[in-house]
C-alpha cells in the first residue's frame, strides 16, 4: 500500500504503509413508533470515517515530507488522498514521528475523511 497526496501537480507518494486501520461510525438518533410497541429504534444521522496509517518514509525518496504533513495538520488544510483504489478528501487530526535508524523514519498519521470516499474497481 502506498499513501499518496495530491499536491496540485498530481498525486505524489508520501510513504510505504506498514500498518493500516480504517473505521466508520454513525451517530444515531433514538426513535420509537406505535408499531414497535415502544421499543427503541435508531436512525443514523451523521456518518464518519477515520483512517490511521503507520508508515515508513525513506528520507532520500520522500516527495511529501513529514514536515509537509505536519504543516497540513497545523494549517487545518484538507487535501485529496489516494490509498490503492480509494480516493477522498481528508484532514489530519493526529501525527507523530519516530526514528527507525539513520535512513528511515516512521510515523503515525490519523486522517478524518471529509464526506464519502470513492472506491475505483
Amino acid at each position: 500500500m502506498i499513501l499518496e497526496i495530491n499536491t496540485g501537480a498530481g498525486f505524489d507518494p508520501v510513504a510505504c504503509i506498514i500498518g493500516y486501520n480504517e473505521s466508520e461510525d454513525a451517530e444515531l438518533l433514538g426513535t420509537t413508533t406505535r408499531q414497535n410497541g415502544g421499543w427503541k429504534t435508531s436512525l443514523p444521522i451523521i456518518q464518519g470515517k477515520q483512517i490511521t496509517v503507520q508508515a515508513v518514509v525513506p528520507t532520500d525518496q520522500a516527495l511529501v515530507s513529514y514536515n509537509d504533513l505536519k504543516t497540513l495538520k497545523r494549517d487545518k488544510t484538507s487535501f485529496t488522498y489516494r490509498i490503492d483504489d480509494e480516493t477522498g478528501t481528508a484532514i489530519i487530526s493526529d501525527i507523530s514521528l519516530e526514528g527507525k535508524d539513520d535512513t528511515d523514519l516512521a510515523f503515525n498519521l490519523t486522517m478524518q475523511v471529509q464526506g464519502e470516499s470513492t472506491i475505483t474497481p
